[in-house]
């Protein structure tokens, strides 16, 4: 294990790190309503469909957040596959090319997050402290992906990338 993680640069550690996280608040509450006696009292007139106790609050995750969960989980799946790509190929080569769709990916997921911190889901809704680490996570994996096309070190665990001689032509 020790020699697959000894290929990683800092930028692939701040991809992993970022990308675990953001994947353990996904399932987490993002947002959270009032109780539906509440909701009623500030709305009046306004009918609750669906069960649950009336008197506990309602918590939205990132399944309720419309198209943005289609790129935060793509970019969660660009993460683990630039980690693994740095992992397991021969050259460092695959992860600086897997990186590039992740800066993309990952720019779209942390724009759509900054505009959620300013304009709820729902009305009503405040963000829970997860919401703000998925936020972090997602400029932090956005930063590791900068960071690893920026990044021309070759650790020592990847074999140096075959350059071409100079072709001369008389």
């Amino acid at each position: 294990m020790s020699s697959l993680t000894s290929k990683f640069r800092g930028a692939e550690w701040l991809a992993l790190v970022s990308t675990l996280v953001l994947f353990v608040t996904t399932l987490l509450p993002w947002y959270s309503l009032p109780s539906v006696q509440k909701l009623e009292s500030l709305a009046p007139g306004a009918t609750a469909f669906g069960g649950g106790n009336s008197s506990s609050s309602i918590n939205l995750n990132l399944w309720d957040m419309g198209f943005m969960r289609w790129f935060v989980y793509l970019s969660l799946l660009l993460g683990i596959c630039m980690v693994l790509a740095a992992a397991l190929s021969r050259t460092v080569e695959w992860s600086i090319i897997l990186c590039t769709p992740l800066v993309v990916v990952s720019l779209i997921s942390l724009l759509c997050m900054l505009v959620r911190v300013f304009d709820s889901p729902r009305p009503y809704a405040g963000a829970t402290a997860w919401f703000y680490i998925a936020l972090l996570a997602s400029a932090g994996l956005f930063a590791g992906a900068c960071w690893a096309i920026r990044d021309e070190s070759v650790p020592e665990g990847f074999e140096k990338a075959p350059r071409p001689e100079l072709i001369h032509v008389d």
